[in-house]
């Protein structure tokens, strides 16, 4: 008999024990984090999960990210279930951040090629862009560029909106084919670039998640002292840290963020199955 998959209430419950492990471990370490995005959202407005909301988010300054990241590498016995997943650690990732997965599940997510991973957490690092706000918009609209190009080097099959017209639906298969030609690697390796001579985080006026973000630059292009003086929200029934200036966030994000979206788009967001494995 073929296993069921999990509901969207249990696959939240694991997510939250994943933040709870992870913050735990930030804050016994002096790792700054704070939840982010939708999380932060659900954190204001539904003291815990957007009802619709599918997966948990949290944001880190990079230096504290890549402390986070050597205190796991050095404990994988001791933290399992949890592993970590980012480039690095495997070949088949390919996502600009980390996801801590609990592996006692898998996911299978359409048209997306499977890497291993289980029930997941997001952590995206944020990274200082100088006081320049022109040049760091711009190195953010380049970033974006390449991680649009990584997805479309991803997809395990061609799906082509039926909205598109004969000229659109060409070049999209067209793009389709030399992505997949040139892969992943061709356009992570160029975004690279853009890392190169980067002030520190605490060194800039202006920060952001350079290495993987879908909207407008403008709205993801923070001052750093929005993150000062961090405060603690519930979400579901735990507390977390939130940035100080976390309604300015998301206003800058999203506008009126306390306002409910329409029916229509109430949608998960990564739509995968999650299973339990025997």
């Amino acid at each position: 008999m073929e296993s069921q998959p999990l509901t969207m209430s249990e696959i939240q419950k694991v997510s939250l024990e994943i933040l709870k492990k992870v913050a735990d471990i930030c804050e016994s370490q002096g790792f700054r984090y704070y939840l982010a995005y939708g999380t932060l959202i659900g954190a204001v407005r539904h003291k815990g999960y957007i009802p619709w909301d599918d997966d948990v988010d949290i944001l880190m300054p990079r230096p504290d990210y890549e402390k986070l990241l050597r205190y796991l590498e050095s404990r994988k016995e001791e933290i399992y279930p949890l592993a970590v997943f980012n480039r690095n650690t495997n070949k088949k990732y390919f996502y600009g951040i980390t996801r801590i997965c609990d592996m006692r599940y898998e996911i299978d997510k359409d048209n997306e090629r499977n890497c291993g991973m289980g029930i997941f957490i997001d952590v995206y690092p944020y990274d200082g862009l100088g006081d320049d706000e022109s040049d760091a918009l711009s190195r953010l609209t380049e970033s974006s560029n390449y991680m649009r190009d990584v997805v479309l080097a991803t997809r395990q099959r061609l799906d082509v909106s039926t909205e598109m017209n004969w000229k659109g639906k060409t070049v999209y298969v067209v793009k389709w084919c030399i992505h997949h030609l040139l892969g992943p690697n061709y356009y992570f390796n160029k975004q690279k670039k853009l890392f190169e001579g980067l002030p520190a985080f605490d060194d800039s006026r202006y920060v952001a998640p350079l290495s993987w973000y879908f909207t407008k630059p403008e709205k993801v292009l923070f001052v750093r002292d929005i993150f000062m003086n961090p405060v603690k929200r519930t979400f579901e029934k735990y507390e977390f840290y939130v940035p100080g200036q976390y309604d300015k966030m998301l206003r800058q994000e999203y506008g009126d963020y306390m306002q409910l979206p329409p029916e229509n788009k109430r949608v998960y967001h990564h739509q995968y199955k999650a299973y339990k494995k025997d």
